[in-house]
């Protein structure tokens, strides 16, 4: 996944959901955000914890080649992707 994407999809998830957010990396491996720090040319900055743990807090530097998708850790309405993506009125 490039910069550009990443920024994107993480500018149409409300910034409340964030914590709810995992980065699920090309060798499968899962990353669950906590807090996003910043945007780097090369690699995303965040606190979060390894999939499985409970170690929270922890920094992460990964790299956007090595994302190989962004999932919501919940049940999410078709609504709410809709309301992401600017649709308004749908109701699910």
């Amino acid at each position: 996944m490039r910069k550009e994407e990443c920024v994107e999809l993480f500018k149409r998830i409300p910034e409340s959901m964030h914590p709810q957010v995992n980065l699920v990396l090309r060798n499968g491996f899962v990353l669950a955000i906590e807090t996003i720090a910043r945007f780097e040319p090369t690699y995303l900055v965040f606190r979060g914890r390894e999939g499985g743990t409970s170690d929270e807090g922890r920094a992460f530097f990964v790299p956007y080649e090595e994302i190989c998708y962004i999932r919501i850790e919940r049940a999410v309405r078709l609504g709410e992707l809709k309301k992401m993506y600017g649709e308004a009125g749908y109701v699910d």
